[in-house]
């Protein structure tokens, strides 16, 4: 992390591009955001592209806007992402999931910052810089095929790998304590105390949706102690719980075969894992869709399918804001 941090300070004072790699989670829009705060164009616009969100037949439309009457629906003009980050940073997440297609185009942009929206006859300029991440391996999306070695080429001008939560176990404990303070200040709650068995037992999962699934692991563990002062394991969720204890099954069977998960294994009621389950995923979704649509209920419930009423509910649920979309 150090190592990233030291790459940021250097990287920040240029305007080259730079491609962000590690895993889902793992803290790369992150580090975008710290580039553009601390370089020359912190007071101009920092605009998200989440690639993988982008519906295929308006990926173009998005990116580079278009005019009216271009096509079916556009019965406006509209300025697309690139234009709206002129003068700041364009981040483009999940990269990898960019088509060929798409990719040319874009290559062309970033070469020359202009472009041509949809359905127009001129180039339109904007002086952006580029910031990328992904957490695909796009050397080896260029030997397949996939993805163009010449785009890749102008990305990776400069790059930071950001490590994944279990090579620097070290910070679980700090960004557990850290989000759990920034809960109780957002709710108006008082600041909790925390359990050494509770760090005992986050600090031996594995964490495969890294700093993404230990905050949302604290929100839940927030809320099952809310009435409490001090924190326990005892508070996490039980599919953390239930995933240590499968974990440890494991490696005691293969060390001892006459021992079975049968044996040792313990399961909530299946209604409480239900609704744990479905609770996390639902704030998941709706935290991207808020993102996505920018806030905007009409094209939330035309995404999502959800009435408008339903919406809200959901949204009330999960504390979630529709003005809150560039933090979602």
């Amino acid at each position: 992390m150090n190592k990233c941090l030291e790459q940021v300070a250097k990287i920040s004072s240029s305007d080259a591009s730079v491609l962000i790699t590690g895993e889902t989670g793992s803290g790369k829009e992150l580090f975008a955001k710290v580039i553009h705060e601390n370089s020359n164009r912190s007071h101009e616009s920092f605009v998200v592209v989440d690639c993988a969100a982008l519906p295929a037949t308006l990926v173009e439309s998005t990116l580079f806007g278009h005019k009216k009457g271009s096509f079916t629906g556009a019965d406006t003009s509209r300025s697309g992402l690139i234009v709206q980050a002129d003068g700041g940073t364009l981040f483009l997440d999940e990269v990898g999931e960019m088509n060929l297609d798409i990719q040319k185009i874009f290559l062309r942009t970033l070469q020359e910052h202009t472009f041509r929206p949809v359905g127009s006859e001129t180039e339109v300029p904007s002086d952006f810089r580029l910031l990328v991440a992904t957490n695909r391996d796009l050397d080896s999306m260029v030997e397949a095929g996939t993805f163009r070695s010449d785009l890749l080429f102008r990305l990776k001008a400069m790059t930071i790998e950001v490590p994944p939560l279990r090579e620097r176990l070290e910070d679980i404990s700090e960004i557990a304590i850290f989000y759990v303070n920034h809960l109780c200040r957002k709710y108006g709650m008082k600041a909790k105390g925390f359990a050494p068995d509770l760090f005992e037992t986050i600090s031996s999962y594995d964490w495969p949706g890294n700093v993404r699934e230990l905050m949302n692991c604290m929100e839940v563990t927030l809320n099952n102690g809310q009435n409490e002062p001090i924190l326990y394991s005892k508070h996490l969720p039980d599919t953390l719980r239930i995933a240590l204890v499968r974990a440890t099954v494991t490696k005691k069977t293969e060390s001892n075969p006459t021992v079975t998960p049968q044996e040792t294994e313990t399961l909530p009621s299946f209604k409480q894992y239900r609704k744990q389950t479905v609770a996390v995923a639902e704030k998941e979704y709706l935290q991207r869709l808020i993102r996505l649509t920018k806030g905007n209920i009409k094209q939330s419930c035309e995404q999502s399918g959800l009435g408008r009423t339903r919406l809200y509910t959901l949204m009330k649920k999960h504390n979630i804001s529709r003005f809150g979309w560039d933090s979602a």
